[in-house]
């Protein structure tokens, strides 16, 4: 079994992303935490893709920048945005893990309790070991 280049990165890199999905997640509730009442309310019953897909389809007035719950509006719209893009970059980065993995180790998967994410990791400290 030998590891193709680009599993690495591909891990790599879909770390990072959900780290930023993370802390994209954080900002959206730290701003409506301060966001004035009448924002705060209507978000408050929502699951969380509710609310990240109701903040990025909003259409606030840029112009109106200096309006506090339009500020908020422009600023948590942003937000949502920004988490629904790394969303879908991390499931296409799952989607091309998965098949890496399908082709490099079937059996591995196949095991119980072994899944995608720690059959790329464990033939990522393997190695190379087709020496």
């Amino acid at each position: 079994m030998s590891c193709c280049p680009p599993a690495p990165v591909f891990l790599s890199q879909l770390g990072r992303e959900a780290c930023a999905r993370r802390i994209a997640l954080q900002m959206i509730q730290n701003t409506i935490v301060c966001a004035p009442d009448e924002l705060r309310e209507s978000l408050r019953k929502m699951t969380r893709m509710q609310l990240v897909r109701t903040l990025a389809a909003w259409r606030p007035d840029l112009t109106d920048y200096r309006n506090m719950v339009s500020a908020y509006r422009i600023s948590l719209k942003s937000l949502g945005r920004r988490y629904l893009e790394l969303h879908d970059e991390i499931s296409d980065l799952d989607i091309m893990i998965i098949a890496i993995i399908d082709e490099l180790a079937p059996t591995l998967v196949a095991r119980n309790s072994i899944g995608h994410g720690s059959a790329a990791q464990l033939l990522l400290t393997a190695g190379d070991r087709s020496k």
